[in-house]
């Protein structure tokens, strides 16, 4: 078959105008115009775009516009975004290493002993012999519990 025109080529490959017009980032009016006399290199992307040697066929409904990458359903993505993408799978890589697992249980079970523990306040009030002391026992989940920590001294002290 002798492909002569624009849309004889796009039939062969079976490229529907509206996708030609993503591929080339052109207008249907400028498709019209290359009709009879398609650039070269319009007809050198269409045949890889067909034959898959410009992308696998993963890749296929997948095209750029202006600063966006967008995928077959449509979703898009900035260039900031594809950027980004190393360092989040290697945060999920460093997350799933069995000694940053081991590490992140090290610290919880800290917060959680602390949490378990009891801190003592010496409060004292005045000088000298004059003055009062008191020891009070907190346990710190009392402090989650209590919006207000003068409330947790008040209670304990009375």
């Amino acid at each position: 078959m002798i492909m002569q025109t624009l849309s004889d080529h796009l039939k062969f490959y079976q490229i529907t105008s509206i996708e030609a017009c993503k591929l080339f980032g052109r207008s249907q009016r400028t498709l019209k115009r290359w009709e009879d006399s398609p650039p070269e290199w319009v007809l050198r992307i269409v045949e890889m775009v067909g034959q898959h040697k410009l992308m696998p066929e993963i890749w296929l409904g997948w095209y750029f516009a202006d600063e966006f990458l967008y995928d077959p359903d449509g979703n898009k993505y900035h260039y900031n975004d594809v950027r980004m993408l190393w360092l989040t799978l290697q945060r999920i890589r460093n997350y799933e290493d069995p000694a940053m697992i081991d590490s992140l249980k090290t610290v919880l079970q800290r917060k959680i002993d602390l949490l378990n523990s009891e801190i003592k306040l010496t409060i004292q009030v005045g000088d000298g012999l004059d003055g009062l002391t008191k020891e009070v026992k907190i346990n710190p989940t009392t402090f989650l519990k209590k919006t207000d920590v003068l409330d947790v001294l008040v209670d304990t002290v009375e």
